[in-house]
């Protein structure tokens, strides 16, 4: 009995120690854990939406993730479908063997940097066209920058105001079905968020750091016997 109770407040101390480490990984940083790698932290508060598809096409489907940081595209038409690029060159064909990418694009490259930073290398020549099969079905999803805020710096109207939805930029993606021209149109804007949305204060979060590691030291006396 004596060393059972005697082990119980080591059990108990270690508890707390891993229970303070715990909360240290969930709330550091708690808003952009729910975005990918690569995304800003803002990301989260961001919302894309299509507005409009010019002609109407049936069976072509064209969505965006919440935060804009992808386009998915089904093409149920049983024709060709071409996305057109952010310079107006060929970026990806669908057909009856799937999606094919233009990696020698300028879009292609430009959606490979995450945030804004070094441009991407320029492609070989502007009419440069490599052809890579990326998908055998009809559904492709793929990053595309026209359609999210990349800057890690808030728009000005954001920044002086974070806390209230704002409209943010209008987006345009252009496509042909059959060689005819399909324009999608999409807005961009903010949710609303505090100045300091999903990041944890440095102060409390050493204080926790601390706590976990104060805990654990006294675990560890508590199982060798060390006063």
């Amino acid at each position: 009995m004596g060393s059972r109770t005697g082990r119980r407040p080591g059990r108990v101390v270690a508890g707390l120690g891993a229970l303070a480490v715990a909360v240290c990984a969930l709330l550091v940083p708690a808003a952009p854990a729910a975005a990918h790698a690569g995304m800003t932290p803002d990301a989260p508060f961001y919302r894309s939406v299509v507005t409009g598809i010019a002609p109407q096409v049936p069976g072509l489907v064209v969505s965006v993730e919440r935060t804009g940081e992808t386009v998915t595209v089904t093409n149920g038409t049983g024709r060709a479908v071409e996305v057109t690029g952010v310079s107006g060159e060929p970026f990806l064909r669908f057909g009856p063997k799937g999606v094919e990418e233009n990696t020698a694009s300028l879009t292609s490259r430009l959606n490979a940097v995450r945030v804004l930073g070094a441009p991407p290398a320029p492609p070989p020549s502007a009419t440069a066209v490599v052809w890579k099969h990326v998908s055998d079905d009809a559904t492709y999803t793929w990053s595309d920058h026209r359609t999210h805020w990349m800057s890690r710096q808030r728009p000005p109207r954001v920044a002086a105001d974070p806390g209230n939805p704002h409209p943010v930029s209008t987006w345009k993606i252009r496509m042909t079905v059959d060689g005819t021209p399909v324009t999608v149109e999409g807005a961009l804007s903010w949710a609303g968020a505090s100045a300091t949305a999903g990041w944890v204060a440095p102060s409390v979060v050493g204080g926790l750091v601390l706590l976990a590691l104060v805990a654990v030291g006294l675990a560890v006396r508590s199982r060798t016997g060390r006063p």
